[in-house]
């Protein structure tokens, strides 16, 4: 059950305590002022809550690792 008032913790059977315990990424297109979209990986990491929004070229799965793992 996912309903929208379990919080994201209730995805984890264990709430990730340190960095790099576990990521949630997503791919997005963002506008910026002048209208021009940009590509974007949305990279949140859970315990910190970390957040970083990384330049795609496309969104191949070799390309988007590569950004993932190069970060």
């Amino acid at each position: 059950d996912r309903s929208p008032s379990r919080g994201l913790g209730d995805v984890y059977k264990r709430q990730p305590k340190q960095f790099g315990d576990a990521v949630i990424i997503d791919i997005r297109h963002e506008k910026d002022i002048n209208g021009v979209t940009y590509l974007v990986l949305d990279v949140l990491d859970v315990a910190t809550k970390y957040s970083a929004y990384l330049l795609l070229k496309n969104k191949t799965p070799a390309h988007v690792l590569e950004v993932f793992w190069d970060h």
